[in-house]
């Protein structure tokens, strides 16, 4: 693999892992429980749960494609 080809592999690891810590700090940030299945405050009807579900699973998305990649750079 080829230097440009290796620096694209690594910017999309650093994407990747950097949309499951902003993915993680909006869930912190609106107080989002997997407990409670009250509406979340703003989110047009969202319940907690649901969001949480629905956030953790984009944010594990990322985070395992970001390893993914790596995994594929390093071997």
């Amino acid at each position: 693999m080829d230097t440009a080809a290796y620096r694209l592999l690594y910017d999309y690891i650093h994407d990747f892992k950097t949309t499951a810590v902003h993915v993680e700090s909006e869930i912190r940030r609106h107080g989002i429980r997997s407990d409670s299945w009250e509406e979340v405050a703003g989110m047009k009807g969202r319940a907690h749960h649901d969001m949480w579900v629905s956030m953790k699973t984009v944010s594990h998305f990322n985070l395992g494609i970001a390893l993914e990649c790596s995994s594929c750079c390093c071997s």
